[in-house]
């Protein structure tokens, strides 16, 4: 027989399991319905290796979103006699919004000599979906040449349509220690609402009336020039899933929200290991009163052990039975037993005297249910 609050106790572990294990089915029900943020790639203009930085119009990179840096490893200043050419296309209809994460190129913004990006627009519509001869797909004019240092946030140029063509280009005496780090540059696909209004389907709806793609609006990422894809409460009007208020859990996603799980689901596993473990340390043996022998609880055969008085009172001891001179004291002596013995644990009033070897054990009940067991030789 167990005590109940040892049972109680393990029926904590299979509960917690259970209880996580629903947390996540529910969590992964409701990310199915939620407005996960758009991946945006990253790309370098000019690589670790010489293929990378391409001279020609051979080099090509499409979406709704992305980065841009103007060489790798970003950590170290860009490289000397530089021409890389990129072309950035988004999907149809769309145009193109270029701004600054980061911008330090050598030279003064008014007269960009040297160091300089290039931006060029194109004059029709470009095929997203598919590959465009470079011999027969120009740049058209060019819409801006930049250099020097731009605050984080500011916008570069549009796009007519929905391409623009990069051209980075760096002095040919360039010193190896220079203090030119490069850029960083974020593209995004837009479109005027003014006129026909934005999908609430498909689109974000910006304060300007601009429209933008909805997995824009929640990737916490400034794409709208007016930043309204940033408030809270626009985002969860477009069902974004990825909505920040100050809490770690709301700014983690995909693999980060993966490994958090998991993390959860270890946890839990550990902690009812230990429940287990502390339950198994509450249970206590409880005495069978037709039990005898050491699965009783009682000490094994040859061991030592006290004769003890187990009684809510005193109770009166008569001299046949080792009494003292006084009816509320009793002397008591340890001694050999070779087997071990038990009372009944009924209260009856009984005078049970077992033999084991040259001992004996006598047991006095009186009639208030208190016993005295006394160990005499």
């Amino acid at each position: 027989m167990r005590p109940i609050a040892s049972t109680s106790c393990l029926l904590l572990a299979p509960t917690a399991v259970f209880r996580t294990v629903a947390l996540i089915l529910i969590i992964g029900v409701l990310r199915s319905y939620a407005i996960l943020p758009y991946e945006m790639e990253i790309n370098y203009l000019d690589g670790t290796g010489p293929a990378e930085c391409r001279s020609k119009l051979e080099k090509r990179v499409s979406g709704m979103s992305g980065i841009i840096y103007s060489h790798q490893p970003y950590d170290e200043p860009y490289g000397a006699g530089k021409n890389c050419f990129i072309m950035v296309v988004v999907p149809a209809g769309f145009r193109i919004r270029l701004k600054v994460f980061d911008f330090n190129v050598n030279g003064l913004p008014d007269d960009c000599k040297k160091d300089s990006l290039h931006v060029f627009d194109h004059e029709e519509q470009v095929n997203d979906q598919e590959e465009t001869d470079p011999d027969k797909m120009g740049p058209g004019p060019i819409v801006g040449q930049f250099c020097g240092r731009k605050r984080n946030g500011t916008e570069l140029v549009t796009s007519s349509y929905n391409a623009l063509t990069l051209w980075w280009h760096t002095d040919a005496h360039l010193p190896r220690n220079h203090s030119g780090r490069g850029f960083r540059l974020l593209f995004s696909a837009f479109r005027n609402g003014t006129h026909s209004g934005c999908n609430p389907r498909k689109e974000f709806s910006c304060h300007n009336s601009d429209c933008i793609p909805t997995q824009l609006a929640c990737d916490r990422i400034a794409n709208c020039k007016d930043d309204s894809d940033l408030e809270p409460e626009l985002q969860k009007s477009h069902g974004c899933e990825n909505i920040y208020d100050g809490y770690v859990l709301d700014s983690l996603h995909g693999a980060a929200l993966l490994g958090v799980c998991l993390a959860a689901v270890i946890g839990s596993v550990l902690l009812c290991v230990v429940i287990s473990i502390c339950c198994r340390g509450m249970r206590t043996p409880v005495k069978n009163p037709q039990a005898s022998g050491p699965a009783a609880g009682y000490p094994p055969p040859g061991s030592h052990a006290f004769a003890v008085a187990a009684s809510p009172r005193r109770t009166p001891i008569p001299s046949a039975y080792g009494g003292g001179s006084s009816p509320y004291t009793m002397h008591l002596r340890e001694q050999q037993l070779h087997r071990p013995m038990i009372a009944d644990d009924y209260g009856r009033i009984s005078d049970d005297r077992q033999h084991g070897g040259n001992e004996s054990i006598y047991t006095y009940y009186n009639n208030h249910d208190a016993r005295t067991t006394l160990l005499v030789a």
